[in-house]
C-alpha cells in the first residue's frame, strides 16, 4: 500500500484508442501488435520499474513539500506577528491572518492596489524610511528593523515594530517582512510620560519639602523646596539615613508610631536638623512605598516647616 505498481498494457490489435485511454488510466508502458517478444517485455518491464520508482520518489517529494507548507501555513496563522511574503515588483505571496487582521486589508486588496507602500505609511517620513531600508536589504543582504505608523483600510492609525529581510527563493529575491503591533506598548508609554511629567511638576514646586527613601531607609530623591528647608545641596543629601536627620530622641519617637507596619502617618510633630546643626520644628506625613508583592521600597515624606507656628504658641504659653 502507497507504493507505485507498473502496469504494461499490450494488445493483439492495433487500437489507438484503447492504448490511449489505458496510458491515461496509469499503464507505464505499451507493447504495440507483434512487439511482444521476451527481450521486450524485459525491458519493458524494466523501464516500468525505473519509471515506477522515479514515480514514487516524486509523490513522496510532493507529499513532504505538502507536508512542509502545511507546517508553514500552521506557523504563521499562529503567530501573533503580521507576516508578508513579496517580490520586487511588491506583489505578495504571503499575507496571513494576523496581517489582514491587523490592516484590514486582504492580500487580493494589497496585490491589486500596486502599490501597498503608499496605502500603508500615511507620512512620507516612514515611508521614505521604508523605501530606503528595503534599498539597504538589497545592498548588503542584512536584516532592517523600524518603528512606523502604518494605516488600516479603515482609517486606523497602528504603531509597528517593522523589520524585513531578503529571503532567496525559486531563483529570485524574497522580502519577508513581520509587523509587530506596538500601539499599546507606545500609548503606555505616553501616558508613563505625562504621568512623570505631572510628578515632576507637582514635586519640584510644592510648597513643602518631600524626600522618597529607599528599602534601606536612605534619602534617594528630594525637591528644591527641602534643600532649601534644610540648607543643603545634593552631595548632603543622596543616600543619606533619613535617620540622621532628627535628633536620636525624635527619631525613636517615630519609631514607635510603627509607620512600616501601619503603611501611613500623618502630620507627626517631631524636629529635624538642618545643615549648620539647627532644630526645625516640623510637620511630617509619612507614606511607606510596596511593591505588587507587599515589599517596602521606601518612603515619601511631606515636611512643613511650623517653627514660626510653634515659636507663637510658646510665646501665647509663656504669657498666661
Amino acid at each position: 500500500q502507497g507504493h507505485v505498481c507498473p502496469v504494461i498494457f499490450f494488445s493483439r490489435q492495433s487500437d489507438q484508442a484503447r492504448t490511449v485511454q489505458a496510458m491515461k488510466a496509469g499503464a507505464t508502458d505499451y507493447l504495440a501488435p507483434g512487439a511482444l517478444t521476451p527481450e521486450a517485455l524485459a525491458r519493458a518491464v524494466r523501464d516500468s520499474l525505473y519509471t515506477s520508482k522515479k514515480e514514487e520518489e516524486r509523490r513522496r517529494i510532493d507529499e513532504r513539500l505538502r507536508e512542509s507548507e502545511e507546517r508553514l501555513r500552521t506557523v504563521l496563522e499562529a503567530v501573533r506577528e503580521g507576516i508578508t511574503f513579496s517580490d520586487e515588483s511588491g506583489r505578495f505571496e504571503i499575507f496571513n491572518s494576523e496581517m489582514a487582521r491587523l490592516t484590514s486589508y486582504t492580500m487580493e486588496d494589497a496585490n491589486a492596489c500596486g502599490d501597498f507602500n503608499t496605502l500603508l505609511y500615511p507620512h512620507p517620513e516612514d515611508r521614505q524610511r521604508a523605501l530606503e531600508g528595503l534599498r539597504r536589504v538589497i545592498e548588503t543582504g542584512d536584516g532592517w528593523e523600524t518603528e512606523a505608523i502604518i494605516q488600516t483600510k479603515t482609517g486606523a492609525l497602528r504603531n509597528c515594530l517593522v523589520s524585513t529581510c531578503v529571503v532567496p527563493y525559486k531563483g529570485k529575491r524574497m522580502f519577508l517582512s513581520a509587523y509587530h503591533d506596538i500601539t499599546e506598548r507606545k500609548r503606555a508609554e505616553r501616558e508613563l510620560r505625562l504621568a512623570e511629567e505631572r510628578y515632576h511638576t507637582i514635586f519640584d514646586n510644592s510648597a513643602v519639602a518631600i524626600t522618597v527613601t529607599d528599602a534601606q531607609e536612605r534619602i534617594v530623591s528630594w525637591n528644591k523646596f527641602a534643600e532649601n528647608m534644610l540648607g543643603m545641596t545634593r552631595e548632603d543629601l543622596y543616600l543619606r539615613p533619613i535617620s540622621s536627620l532628627y535628633p536620636e530622641g525624635e527619631w525613636r519617637k517615630i519609631r514607635s508610631y510603627n509607620i512600616r507596619q501601619k503603611g501611613m502617618q500623618h502630620h507627626l510633630e517631631t524636629k529635624m536638623i538642618t545643615r549648620s546643626g539647627a532644630l526645625l520644628d516640623i510637620d511630617v506625613s509619612i507614606s511607606v512605598l510596596k511593591n505588587p508583592h507587599g515589599e517596602i521600597t521606601g518612603s515619601i515624606g511631606i515636611i512643613r516647616d511650623i517653627s514660626e507656628r510653634k515659636k507663637a504658641e510658646n510665646e501665647l504659653h509663656a504669657s498666661h
